[in-house]
């Protein structure tokens, strides 16, 4: 069975920092990411969901805001108390992160081939 789980580590300015990318960090971005209200809803800000995240990543253009809810969202399983901005500071000292991230919670190759992609 596949799974979408990826832990990584980070040292950064003296702390150490664990990663978790799975289901519960796509939906803590989603929260994060989501129209502030029905207002801002009905104006169009659009709703983000775990597949515009994968696809922005995949193809590239996941923007800053959306990068920075993903390393924020993928800190809360052990870092609950982490903020946006030390979210922000880890991309901004590590780039290569949230490549990271995505590439330990991809499914390995044989896994893709079970789920047909």
């Amino acid at each position: 069975m596949a799974s979408l789980r990826g832990e990584v580590s980070v040292e950064q300015d003296g702390r150490s920092w664990r990663l978790v990318l799975d289901f519960n960090a796509f939906c803590w971005a989603e929260e994060l990411l989501a129209p502030a209200s029905d207002g801002e809803a009905a104006a169009g800000t659009p709703r983000v969901t775990y597949a515009d995240l994968c696809r922005g990543f995949a193809g590239g253009t996941l923007s800053a805001k959306q990068a920075r809810a993903v390393v924020w969202a993928s800190t809360l399983r052990y870092q609950p108390e982490t903020t946006l901005q030390e979210a922000g500071d880890l991309l901004s000292g590590d780039v290569g992160l949230l490549a990271r991230l995505f590439a330990a919670a991809s499914p390995a190759p044989a896994e893709q081939e079970q789920l047909g992609n």
